[in-house]
C-alpha cells in the first residue's frame, strides 16, 4: 500500500512540471484506501482539479513519459492518470474525452458514465509489482469495473467479484486491500451461506455456483489475511446448503486446522458435528 513518505520522494522536478504543464496543485495523491468511482471524482474536486485541469494532466504527464521524463516517478504518475481518466468518465458532458476514447471506455448508459479499462493501472501491476502503490493500482482496478451484464444473477455477480479480484489477489498476499475484496466477496455468497432462495436455483446454476465457490476457496488460500476465517465459514455452509457436504465438511476443517483458536473455527466445530 502506498505510504506517505513514497509520496515525498517525488522529485521536484516532478512536482514542477506538474506545476508548469498542467496548472494542477500537485500529483493527485490517494487518500487512505484506494478510492472507488464518485469517491475518486469527490476527491480530486477537493484538491480543486476541474475536469480541464484533470485533461491538462493526462495530456501532459502521457506525453512526458513517452518522452522520457518522469520515469523514475512512472508508478505514481501512471496511477495519477489513471484517477484523471476515471474523473474524465464521470464528467463526459464536461469535457468531451471519454466518448473520442472507445480503446479506453466503455459506457455504461444505467449511469451516464464512462467506465475507464484501467489501461495505465494494469502497466502499473505488470511493470512495477514492487513498487508500494502496485496494490493500490490493483485494488483500483477491481473497483471501477462494473458488472454491467449481470442483472441479478448471482452466479454471474459472484464470477464477476472474482475475476476482479483476483489480480490482488494473486499478486499481493499481503495487501491490506486484501480485506476489502473479501468483504465484497462475501455480500455475495451470505445469502447461499444462509440458504436464500436455494430451492428455486436450477442445477446448471448450483454446478456453476460450486465452480466459483471453488475459485474463491482457492484464491483465499494464497492470502495472508486474519480477517478470511469468516469467509470459510460461509463457504462451508454454501457448500452444504448447495447439497455438497463433503466440500461443507472439508471448509469446515480446514478452518478449524489452520485457525484453531479464532470465534469462527469454535462456531466450525458446532456446525460440522452437526452435519
Amino acid at each position: 500500500m502506498l505510504k506517505p513518505e513514497y509520496i515525498k520522494k517525488i522529485t521536484l522536478f516532478t512536482v514542477i512540471i506538474a506545476l508548469v504543464y498542467t496548472g494542477l496543485p500537485c500529483l493527485a495523491q490517494k487518500s487512505v484506501k484506494a478510492l472507488k468511482g464518485t469517491e475518486i471524482v469527490e476527491h480530486l474536486e477537493k484538491q480543486a482539479i476541474t475536469p480541464q485541469k484533470a485533461l491538462n494532466g493526462v495530456i501532459s504527464f502521457e506525453s512526458l513519459l513517452e518522452g522520457g521524463s518522469l520515469i523514475n516517478n512512472e508508478p505514481q504518475i501512471l496511477y495519477t492518470i489513471a484517477q484523471y481518466k476515471i474523473y474524465l468518465g464521470y464528467k463526459h458532458n464536461e469535457v468531451n474525452y471519454a466518448a473520442n476514447s472507445p480503446d479506453e471506455y466503455v459506457y455504461f448508459e444505467e449511469a451516464d458514465i464512462y467506465i475507464y479499462n484501467g489501461k495505465s493501472l494494469k502497466k502499473i501491476i505488470k511493470n512495477y509489482p514492487a513498487s508500494p502503490i502496485a496494490d493500490d493500482a490493483a485494488y483500483m482496478l477491481a473497483t471501477i469495473q462494473h458488472n454491467v451484464d449481470c442483472k441479478g444473477d448471482t452466479f454471474c455477480q459472484l464470477n464477476a467479484q472474482i475475476d476482479k479480484y483476483r489480480p490482488l489477489f494473486k499478486g499481493f498476499h499481503s495487501s491490506p486491500f486484501i480485506y476489502h475484496a473479501i468483504q465484497d466477496i462475501n455480500d455475495l455468497i451470505t445469502p447461499l451461506a444462509n440458504g436464500n432462495n436455494i430451492n428455486e436455483l436450477d442445477k446448471s446454476t448450483v454446478q456453476k455456483l460450486h465452480t466459483s465457490l471453488d475459485r474463491y476457496y482457492n484464491l483465499l488460500k494464497l492470502t495472508k489475511d486474519d480477517n478470511k476465517t469468516k469467509s470459510f465459514l460461509l463457504l462451508a455452509r454454501s457448500y452444504n446448503n448447495l447439497g455438497d457436504k463433503n466440500k461443507a465438511k472439508f471448509a469446515y476443517q480446514y478452518l478449524i486446522d489452520n485457525y484453531k483458536n479464532t470465534p469462527d473455527a469454535n462456531q466450525a466445530r458446532y456446525e460440522l458435528s452437526r452435519l
